[in-house]
């Protein structure tokens, strides 16, 4: 069957685009290339910026809004690839694994000075990375110190998600029969304490295999600190449990990046490291909460 929504309406250079979805959020895989859509309530103009894997420089910046080359005509067109609030497009023939990403954006408000209150602060020349990125690259190594000098430290990543959930479904137990259980990922399974073998301590692998702790204890739902991850060398915790942790018992929403590597047991790319435990929890009636938020108001 041939897709008429697998064929470009526009070009910008090399780059193949046609107006993309608003929903979901975030890059998903669609026929033929991948679908870029980002929220701004604010912002009145963006940029996709694509990076070849491990690259400190992008090899493509392609607007959201400005002047195109029509398919079929080869004729220059204004084009503005936005919905609502919504910056969406989709770019085809582009290999999903070979790639990262990030974004550009600008607003039309006063710039506000160093120190100085502002309302909403855009700096075009800063990266971005997607709230909504499935995976994200960069920073691989837990404690490793970081290249300052790298004005993007967490490149998002697109994920090819086919995890097989088996008709998993949320337990639905009454909020008066709840035993909550909250605790942080890494600092959880990584301490001696927790008697988790060194391949797995400090993974979502590993907090895995406490579940049978966990419901020794009549724990039902579990609420997971650091599914998202904080820059764990201005912590200084061995265990990742620094003061940002020991202060607040959350993480602010601008420290967060969510599926770290450090996290993982497998590479990149496996939605099944993240999402396996869900299953056997709930096959046991347990119930995973992750309190990670993204600010609205951007």
């Amino acid at each position: 069957m041939n897709r008429i929504d697998a064929h470009p309406t526009h070009l910008f250079k090399e780059h193949k685009l046609r107006p993309g979805k608003p929903y979901p959020f975030g890059a998903t895989l669609v026929p033929g290339g991948i679908n870029f859509s980002i929220f701004s309530r604010h912002a009145d103009y963006c940029t996709l910026l694509l990076y070849k894997k491990g690259a400190s420089e992008h090899y493509a910046v392609i607007p959201f809004r400005g002047m195109f080359m029509k398919v079929g005509t080869n004729e220059p067109e204004w084009g503005d690839f936005r919905i609502g609030h919504v910056f969406t497009m989709t770019v085809l023939d582009l290999n999903h694994e070979d790639i990262e990403y990030g974004f550009h954006m600008d607003g039309r408000y006063e710039r506000a000075e160093h120190g100085e209150p502002g309302f909403f602060r855009f700096d075009p020349s800063q990266p971005l990375m997607d709230p909504y990125a499935k995976a994200i690259g960069g920073r691989d190594t837990w404690g490793k110190k970081p290249n300052w000098n790298d004005p993007y430290q967490h490149r998002s990543r697109v994920v090819f998600d086919d995890f097989d959930w088996e008709g998993d479904r949320i337990p639905e137990i009454p909020m008066e029969d709840l035993v909550i259980y909250e605790a942080h990922v890494r600092g959880f399974t990584r301490h001696p304490s927790s008697k988790i073998k060194k391949s797995k301590a400090g993974t979502f692998a590993g907090l895995r295999e406490k579940i049978p702790y966990l419901k020794e204890l009549g724990i039902k739902p579990h609420y997971d600190y650091a599914v998202a991850i904080v820059a764990d060398e201005e912590n200084g915790s061995q265990f990742g449990i620094g003061p940002v942790i020991e202060k607040s018992k959350a993480f602010k929403s601008q420290d967060l990046v969510v599926v770290p590597d450090p996290y993982r047991s497998q590479p990149v790319g496996s939605t099944e490291v993240i999402a396996n435990p869900r299953p056997s929890r709930h096959g046991s009636r347990m119930r995973i909460h992750d309190p990670r938020r993204v600010n609205p108001h951007l």
